[in-house]
């Protein structure tokens, strides 16, 4: 078969919903489009595949045993393709890059300030982040955000 194009998988999804719905009537009402239309679309899967998926009559739909492993397997690419999408989208919502922190003198040397046990929960919560801390008088921090350091 060679690789799955664009094309397979909305074939594949068509296959799905007219096994799930145990044939094409109810399988057209379901994707909005026609049986003829979705009898196009299984011949072209069946040929694109080289196996008979379904047996489709006057005698009713049923799966062959080869559609049968087809939509198990079917299934688990869908399931696979959705995990996929859900890691990369999660990829975006990671929180990343550099934070620039400006601590006065008198605020990093005093315990009631917390100040690393705030650093050790931001960096479990967000360890893509590099922290540079910068700790001096309160001249040289106010001259450092005025000069855009």
């Amino acid at each position: 078969m060679g690789q799955i194009s664009d094309v397979d998988l909305r074939l594949l999804r068509v296959f799905k919903v007219v096994a799930e719905c145990r044939g094409f009537t109810s399988a057209s009402t379901e994707l909005n489009i026609g049986v003829p239309t979705i009898s196009r679309h299984i011949k072209e899967l069946e040929n694109r595949l080289g196996l008979r998926l379904c047996r489709r009559g006057r005698s009713g739909f049923s799966l062959t045993a080869e559609g049968e492993v087809v939509y198990e397997d079917m299934q688990k690419l869908l399931t696979a393709l959705h995990d996929f999408r859900n890691r990369i989208n999660h990829l975006h919502d990671r929180t990343s890059g550099s934070l620039h922190m400006a601590v006065f003198d008198k605020t990093a040397g005093n315990p009631k300030a917390r100040i690393s046990q705030a650093l050790a929960s931001f960096t479990q919560m967000a360890p893509q982040v590099h922290i540079n801390m910068h700790v001096g008088a309160i001249n040289t921090i106010e001259r450092g955000i005025i000069g855009g350091r």
